[in-house]
Formats: structure tokens, C-alpha cells, sequence
């Protein structure tokens, strides 16, 4: 999978992902600042996803990575 279409993955769980720092975080605001550290994290690391079908779990344990550190 090239890095555009991990990229459009990305981009098509970003609802996903804010819905995940809704339910972590106790308004808006800090939930849209979570969720996008979250995006940027996945970006950098977009090239460290060997299998694409691993993706959603490597997208969890990036988002539960940053949130430890968030919180």
C-alpha cells in the first residue's frame, strides 16, 4: 500500500478518531487538540506500517500511545 492510500486511511478515521477523544477527554476543545495530535502522530509514522491490513492496529496503539502522554 502506497503512502496516499495510508494517507486516505487516515483521513477516513479522523471521525473515528475524534470520537475515541470525545470519550477520553472532558469537552471539545481538548478533544479536537487530542485528536489532532493523534493525525499528526499517524502521519509521521505512516511509513513505519508494513502491513496494511495492520493498520487499524497500529492506528489504536498510536492513539493509545498519545493519549497516555496527552493525559
Amino acid at each position: 500500500m502506497s503512502d496516499t492510500q495510508l494517507l486516505q486511511k487516515i483521513a477516513d478515521a479522523s471521525k473515528t478518531i475524534f470520537s475515541y477523544a470525545m470519550r477520553k477527554t472532558s469537552n471539545r476543545e481538548d478533544a479536537e487538540d487530542l485528536s489532532q495530535d493523534i493525525l499528526t502522530e499517524l502521519i509521521k509514522s505512516v511509513g513505519n506500517i508494513r502491513d496494511d491490513k495492520a493498520f487499524y492496529a497500529f492506528m489504536w496503539s498510536v492513539a493509545g500511545y498519545v493519549y497516555k502522554q496527552w493525559y
